[in-house]
């Protein structure tokens, strides 16, 4: 979606009278007048490396708040921190791109296509410029769906299919640069079940929370997925943050989730593909970006 503008300079040489060029005998080069009025003048700044014009009918966002609210045991004050953090420093980046939304002209109940995944900033862009791009790697996929829209209200269709996607959350080393997996969400069969952008559809929500017009994101957590989880930071896994079953060694993952799950004390309430899982449900707000490349 990015367009980068640049001025193509052509060179060319003509035999020209010598009263009109100034040129010497047997000199017949001359100069070609160059259209200057693209270039910036000397000592301007080049215009940004991503910069576009905003369309409210193809809105492109970065999640800025993310709360996990059920099940209870997400609602964890260490696991509200490493996203907090993430957020703040461009570790924690969730892309979502809009497109075909129904500019109310003649139907205000439409739908839209949904385009989403983990992203990363874009070249040498700070979080201050808000480019930023897909990260397309293959252990974070993106997923892709059609919602609904009604005036600027999201929902989601019950016919269509929900998404799977799992979303990291680094932290750099303040030193070396280097990013460090701190935690992963994977998500299965999520959806986008409320919220609604603002009147210009610069955004879903407030940076600060979800009141309003936050949107709301549901899904499920297989007990197979959050085993392969470990918060570090925590020294338990994902599991084990759900579950309850921590095991004898309270500061390792290693043998979280070992005994029968009718012995956790927090036990999956779902299943999926006949395998147990736990209810997820999050509301998040979102802001304006430019996504490169989309």
């Amino acid at each position: 979606m990015l367009m980068v503008a640049a001025a193509a300079v052509m060179l060319a040489a003509a035999a020209c009278d010598e009263e009109n060029t100034g040129a010497p005998d047997g000199d017949t080069s001359v100069d070609t007048p160059v259209d200057t009025s693209d270039v910036p003048a000397e000592g301007d700044a080049p215009p940004p490396a991503c910069q576009e014009d905003y369309s409210p009918l193809a809105p492109e966002m970065k999640m800025v708040y993310f709360d996990l609210q059920a099940p209870t045991r997400l609602n964890n004050e260490t696991l509200e921190n490493i996203m907090l953090e993430g957020f703040a420093n461009g570790d924690f980046i969730w892309l979502l791109d809009f497109d075909g939304v129904d500019d109310g002209s003649t139907d205000t109940d439409g739908a839209m296509h949904l385009f989403t995944g983990s992203g990363k900033l874009s070249g040498t862009s700070t979080l201050a410029d808000k480019c930023f791009e897909l990260m397309n790697d293959a252990q974070w996929p993106n997923a892709e769906a059609d919602m609904a829209i009604s005036g600027d209200a999201l929902s989601w269709p019950a016919a269509e299919p929900k998404i799977d996607i799992t979303i990291p959350v680094f932290q750099t080393n303040p030193d070396t640069g280097v990013k460090n997996l701190m935690l992963e969400l994977p998500l299965k069969q999520v959806t986008i079940d409320s919220g609604s952008f603002n009147a210009d559809r610069t955004a879903i929500g407030l940076s600060t929370g979800c009141a309003g017009n936050g949107g709301v994101l549901k899904g499920m957590i297989t007990v197979e997925d959050a085993k392969l989880v470990v918060i570090e930071e925590m020294g338990l896994s994902l599991c084990g943050l759900l579950s309850g079953d921590r095991g004898s060694d309270m500061n390792s993952a290693d043998d979280d989730c070992l005994r029968p799950i009718a012995e956790w004390s927090e036990q999956p309430d779902e299943e999926l593909d006949g395998l147990p899982a736990f209810s997820m449900q999050a509301c998040f707000s979102a802001e304006a970006v430019t996504i490169v490349g989309r």
